[in-house]
């Protein structure tokens, strides 16, 4: 689970979409942009249209949340948000972890 000072609601700026630089890799987009604070805030969207089933959709909520602490306490200044556009049957967390490493 993120820290409370690292948690990010993406509905309370409705601009950031449209704003926010993004990086990709096969399964994931990261979303990224300044918040001019001193601490590096991040969030986690898994769509229902990419994964059905709620209890899947958690389990790949926290794995992602968790890959992601390492690098949050390192950057100072970044809201971040996660995003899963798509999801093989056979990915794992560890395939997860290579991703999220892949983009810092």
């Amino acid at each position: 689970m993120l820290p409370k000072e690292n948690r990010f609601s993406a509905r309370v700026k409705g601009d950031f979409f449209a704003n926010a630089k993004k990086k990709y890799s096969p399964l994931l987009v990261l979303y990224h942009q300044e918040n001019n604070l001193d601490v590096c805030r991040a969030t986690v969207i898994v769509p229902k249209k990419v994964i059905a089933k709620s209890t899947m959709r958690s389990e790949i909520k926290r794995q992602l949340r968790n890959a992601l602490v390492p690098y949050l306490s390192g950057m100072k200044g970044y809201d971040l948000v996660l995003y899963l556009k798509s999801w093989k049957s056979g990915a794992n967390y560890n395939q997860l972890q290579k991703e999220v490493t892949s983009f810092f």
